[in-house]
């Protein structure tokens, strides 16, 4: 039987440094050490995934070639044990699409896909922007947004959005964050069936 993409988005994400030595060049046999002491321990598929190249994984900052360094290290170093996700924040939908399709060759589970963010977009700029990435990659998506990683006064997912985001076969997952609880707790009893 073949477990589905939501069923494998399970368990905690578990957000992975980026080992660099002073001079910021990757450490790319402690990344692989790191990896494998994850997995060794425990954080194996039902339990965990693990996500490289996150906020807490410098995914903001990493040259192009280390992204892709990243990705390979993790898809050979988690060996199936444990689903897999890098983080994947471009303003272009178009280099976001060339990500999640190199993530997938190189056998990433997920990315964790954050909205255009120079300027704060509208909702059909997000959507817009999913579904290119959506349409582009057989790649599994877990939606992320913070509203203080943008411009004042900040994006949230509402919940028209959210369930448009149910149109993309690839978006499994949603991680976010709201300033209105009661907003957050609507859009949480709204969508839990259908995403994680």
């Amino acid at each position: 039987m073949t477990t589905s993409r939501k069923e494998k988005l399970v368990g905690v994400v578990v957000s992975l440094p980026s080992f660099c030595d002073k001079d910021y060049n990757l450490l790319v046999d402690r990344q692989r050490k790191h990896i494998r002491w994850l997995v060794d321990h425990g954080l194996t598929e039902g339990s965990a995934v693990l996500m490289i190249s996150g906020g807490l994984g410098e995914g903001y900052f990493l040259e192009d070639d280390e992204w892709r360094t990243m990705a390979d290290v993790l898809a050979e170093e988690a060996q199936g044990k444990v689903p897999t996700m890098i983080g994947v924040f471009e303003l272009s939908a178009r280099r976001a699409a060339k990500k999640a399709q190199y993530a997938a060759q190189a056998g990433i589970d997920f990315i964790q896909l954050a909205p255009p963010h120079y300027m704060v977009p509208s909702a059909e700029d997000v959507f817009g922007h999913y579904k290119y990435v959506n349409d582009a990659a057989d790649i599994g998506i877990m939606a992320y947004n913070i509203p203080w990683a943008m411009p004042k006064p900040g994006f949230e997912f509402d919940a028209r959005l959210v369930e448009r985001f149910g149109e993309l076969e690839n978006v499994v997952g949603i991680k976010w964050a709201s300033n209105d609880i009661r907003h957050y707790l609507r859009v949480l009893r709204l969508f839990s069936e259908r995403f994680n």
